[in-house]
């Protein structure tokens, strides 16, 4: 991951160890179910800005961090105050806070990104949907069913990453001024 010299592109979150940022299935035969353990991350993190060109290089970094159950990604950008002592202080844990709590200031700011993520769950597949030979038919029924026209017919990147529930992470690349330039999607179908 390549560290940022301001506030554009994304911020990376890493977990304190033995903590993680992800859910965690695994399959149990007995019931012949699969059973979810949420994330337990915490509120400590090591944060890294990050910058991307393009929507390939923003795809490359979210393939990146997917393989790491630690890392997560936040819109914000880290505080003046923050950016310096974590470059000062490369393996310090800060807490991740967008608002003042108290005397506890804040750690983020809001920051104009290229890119919004969706989060849609219990989104139904079509009988017809084939997320092994036609993912991409699935993904792009979705997008126009439950997405505005301004994110329709767009250049998109998505991954499927479990057999039983489709999880898109969509970015969309379009050169129309009324649209983002990169779009991350998260839908969930069951």
């Amino acid at each position: 991951m390549e560290a940022s010299q301001g506030g554009g592109g994304l911020t990376v979150l890493r977990c304190q160890p033995n903590r993680r940022l992800a859910k965690r299935w695994t399959w149990n035969p007995h019931t012949q179910c699969s059973l979810k353990s949420d994330f337990d991350g915490g509120a400590f993190f090591r944060p890294t800005e990050c910058t991307f060109d393009d929507l390939d290089g923003l795809a490359a970094l979210i393939e990146e961090i997917q393989r790491d159950p630690q890392l997560g990604i936040v819109r914000g950008a880290l505080t003046e105050e923050v950016r310096e002592q974590a470059r000062t202080h490369p393996n310090a844990f800060f807490r991740r806070l967008k608002n003042r709590r108290g005397n506890i200031a804040p750690t983020f700011v809001e920051a104009p990104r290229s890119w919004v993520m969706v989060d849609i769950d219990r989104w139904r597949l079509r009988g017809s949907d084939d997320l092994v030979d036609d993912p991409d038919s699935a993904v792009d029924f979705a997008i126009h069913e439950l997405l505005p026209a301004e994110f329709h017919d767009v250049r998109c990147f998505w991954q499927r990453l479990s057999w039983r529930w489709l999880l898109v992470s969509a970015i969309a690349d379009t050169c129309d001024a009324r649209r983002p330039p990169w779009t991350w999607r998260s839908l969930t179908a069951g």
